[in-house]
């Protein structure tokens, strides 16, 4: 889901066969805009690092393209990257 809907439904089965495509041919799975919940499960499905390539921490503006902490955590704990 987008980070503008009104529910974060998570990733959707079509979502899961493009992350594991993604994975198959090498292509880096960006983040940037998506919602809270669709980018942790994002991290946790994928098997290769994510990156949220364009985004800002929640805590230095609370807009909702910016990511939360426990967010942040999911990508760089699974290897993945955050840029600001």
């Amino acid at each position: 889901a987008g980070c503008y809907e009104t529910d974060d439904s998570g990733i959707t089965r079509m979502g899961r066969q493009v992350i594991q495509e993604m994975n198959r041919v090498g292509m880096v799975i960006d983040m940037s805009h998506s919602a809270d919940r669709s980018t942790i499960e994002a991290a946790d499905l994928s098997t290769r690092p994510i990156a949220i390539t364009h985004a800002n921490p929640h805590f230095w503006m609370p807009a909702l393209r910016n990511k939360r902490d426990d967010v942040i955590r999911a990508v760089t704990q699974n290897g993945g990257m955050f840029g600001f």
